[in-house]
């Protein structure tokens, strides 16, 4: 089915994405902040031209509108919220308990779509949540996140709101093409992202940023990269169901540690992921375990 491919694109794509913008934090390239503000500003760039060569055929003030409007709200709060949490761990740790997001989806489809969850999926529903456990390190773990600590409930916040973020523009997409979606979600982000740029008082790092060559291109080259992603994903969304098109993306994990120990040995310098012996193993299970739980959950 198409939209099983264009779920895998968008997996694929979103776990690209996760590699460049740890590889700019790890650089120094770009601040939380700067790196939210450009790629907002990219974002924002495309939705004036979608918009412009095919217009919105529905009232702003529709409530389809108004709930993208909102679901970009909500995106920056989830975008600059990851974007800390990688700054301060691994990537291959972060990456799966942010994809815990179907089982808050799966939660959700119970509690508004009246959807009945069998005991085997529940089953499946603990395995990701093993595998959540498993990523969030041992404090004893450089670069690791400490258990069941502050980090970890972050995280679990994002993964909720890419579960919320998913449900609204399922609905929105029952009214407006993938395109539409895609950009008026953008043109509610890219405000957010320039207010919580003044609020924090980064202007100086988004200047900085945009007089570095190489920080800027890492920067829009990683936001060029989640615009396929998310263009991918509300695709699918559009074509099938959201509980299975957000249980393909969440192989993610597998695909991250995939691209992170390919990284290792080809460009060792690269980055500061520990991909190898034990450190390995406890990822690959995390992964897995995350992987496997989320799969069953679309098959069961």
């Amino acid at each position: 089915m198409d939209w099983i491919l264009l779920s895998l694109v968008s997996a694929f794509s979103f776990s690209a994405y996760s590699i460049i913008q740890k590889y700019a934090f790890q650089k120094g390239l770009s601040s939380v902040f700067a790196f939210g503000f450009w790629g907002g500003m990219l974002h924002l760039a495309l939705a004036v031209v979608i918009l412009a060569l095919d217009p919105v055929d529905v009232a702003w003030t529709s409530l389809p509108v108004i709930t993208v409007l909102g679901a970009g709200l909500l995106n920056t709060g989830v975008s600059l919220l990851i974007s800390r949490m990688l700054q301060r761990g691994e990537v291959t740790r972060v990456v799966p308990i942010i994809d815990t997001y179907p089982v808050f989806v799966a939660v959700m489809a119970i509690i508004f779509l009246g959807e009945d969850v069998t005991p085997l999926k529940w089953m499946a529903i603990l395995l990701v949540i093993c595998g959540a456990v498993l990523a969030s390190g041992r404090p004893t773990l450089p670069g690791s996140l400490a258990s069941f600590g502050g980090p970890f409930f972050l995280l679990l916040t994002a993964s909720f709101g890419i579960a919320t973020y998913s449900i609204l523009a399922k609905y929105a997409l029952g009214h407006l093409d993938f395109w539409h979606v895609y950009a008026i979600s953008s043109i509610g982000s890219a405000p957010a992202f320039a207010y919580a740029v003044h609020a924090f008082r980064a202007w100086p790092q988004v200047r900085l940023a945009g007089r570095s060559a190489g920080g800027l291109a890492v920067t829009l080259s990683a936001h060029g990269v989640i615009g396929l992603a998310f263009l991918a994903c509300l695709w699918a969304f559009e074509l099938g169901p959201v509980s299975l098109s957000s249980a393909i993306m969440a192989a993610r994990p597998v695909i991250v540690l995939t691209y992170a120990t390919l990284i290792g040995i080809l460009l060792p310098k690269a980055l500061t992921e520990r991909t190898a012996g034990p450190a390995l193993l406890e990822k690959g299970m995390a992964a897995a375990l995350v992987t496997t739980g989320v799969g069953a959950m679309s098959l069961l």
